[in-house]
């Protein structure tokens, strides 16, 4: 079963393409967890082209971006390294993390590996600052859209703006109603 808005974004440690990472010490920042199937693909190559023309917006809002598959870390490498410069942008500017050993264990953890492919199933979550998934989709027919992410993103970055102005009127009315 896919995690779905409100849960905990499970915590887990993985090598990249350029090192490691682990998704608790991202805390205070918002992240996209991005699983595809495989790297190499024509729908990923699309979908880290869109990431990457508008990854100074997602740094704008202070949203990390990792990428998962079950490619083991030498295929991530080999796939990063291809990309070379495109669109201005030198090589993937994100994390392109290996959930090769064990094989799926994150991708499984967040109920989206396909067990009759042994693979991730193309998928994005958008976890809050606190590390609560605040949105997650399977895509079964499309690849992910930076606009709709970032979307996404301001939604739930003015979720809270909207709830505090809402509090302020509240007690800034309660106050000269009981003055």
């Amino acid at each position: 079963m896919v995690l779905g808005p409100g849960t905990q974004a499970p915590d887990f440690t993985l090598n990249t393409h350029s090192g490691q990472i682990t998704l608790s010490e991202l805390r205070g920042k918002t992240v996209v967890i991005g699983f595809h199937p495989a790297s190499f693909t024509g729908g990923w190559v699309n979908q880290v082209r869109g990431f990457r023309a508008h990854y100074d917006k997602f740094q704008a809002v202070n949203t990390e971006i990792i990428e998962i598959s079950c490619d083991s870390v030498a295929v991530q490498k080999a796939w990063v390294e291809s990309m070379g410069d495109h669109e201005g942008v030198e090589g993937v500017p994100f994390h392109v993390a290996s959930d090769f050993w064990p094989h799926g264990e994150v991708t499984k953890t967040y109920g989206v590996f396909n067990d009759e492919r042994g693979n991730a199933r193309r998928s994005v979550f958008i976890i809050d600052s606190d590390g609560i998934i605040y949105w997650s989709n399977l895509y079964t027919d499309s690849i992910p859209a930076a606009g709709e992410l970032l979307h996404e993103i301001e939604m739930l970055q003015n979720r809270w703006t909207k709830y505090f102005v809402e509090v302020y009127v509240s007690m800034r009315l309660n106050f000269h109603l009981f003055r």
